[in-house]
């Protein structure tokens, strides 16, 4: 009786999973993609220590020795050309310009006054009313006038530019470095102070690169395979 029961029961659990609900949803195939491999270069990014350096530099030198009166920047700060960057005092160079003035206005005067003798001297010699040695002293002091006022306007020209030099302004666009000279010191050629700055053009730039000895020779080594940019 015992075994009868038994191979019932192992009837019974055969057909229930032999039976599949019907609520069970049959899962959907995957749908697969091809993909194309590409071959691509990957940038190798790394840290190494170096230095900018300007391709060009201006040395600042005042051309006219005095004492500086005003520093018209600030360290480390961008100037353009043409900008006003330190001032000497003038007064040595005015007073200069102002009897550069006086002398080349006298040789003017001297010069026509010679002019005046020689012109009344060519038509008394063509007559001989006035001897030969006489014109040649008028020919001679008439073009030492002339050269005298070429001499002094030249002067005057000097003193102008010297002038103009107590203002000392940026050559170039850049950044300009710090000064060692102060208001007050006595600067220019012939002084400690015969270079007051430099000025850094910032446009292009050189970069000084402290890369080791074992990366460098693997850059080359990688250069020199094929298909390999850098």
């Amino acid at each position: 009786m015992k075994t009868k029961v038994i191979s019932l029961l192992v009837v019974l659990f055969a057909a229930n999973s032999c039976i599949r609900p019907s609520n069970q949803r049959v899962p959907e195939p995957i749908v697969v993609e091809p993909v194309t491999v590409a071959v691509e270069d990957v940038v190798t990014r790394q840290s190494f220590i170096s230095t900018l350096s300007p391709n060009y530099v201006a040395i600042v030198q005042p051309r006219v020795a005095g004492y500086l009166s005003a520093k018209l920047f600030e360290n480390g700060m961008p100037v353009k050309r043409g900008q006003t960057i330190f001032k000497i005092e003038n007064r040595r160079q005015n007073a200069d310009m102002i009897a550069a003035k006086a002398a080349f206005e006298s040789a003017k005067a001297q010069a026509v006054e010679a002019a005046n003798n020689y012109n009344r001297a060519v038509p008394l010699a063509a007559i001989d009313a006035i001897s030969q040695a006489q014109l040649d002293q008028y020919t001679a002091q008439y073009r030492a006038a002339q050269e005298s006022v070429r001499s002094a306007e030249q002067n005057l020209r000097n003193a102008e530019l010297d002038v103009e030099y107590t203002t000392i302004k940026a050559s170039i666009n850049g950044i300009i470095s710090t000064s060692e000279a102060y208001v007050g010191d006595y600067v220019g050629p012939g002084t400690r102070f015969e270079v007051l700055t430099t000025i850094s053009n910032i446009d292009t730039l050189s970069v000084d690169l402290a890369l080791p000895m074992s990366e460098y020779l693997r850059l080359v080594a990688d250069r020199k395979e094929p298909n390999r940019t850098f």
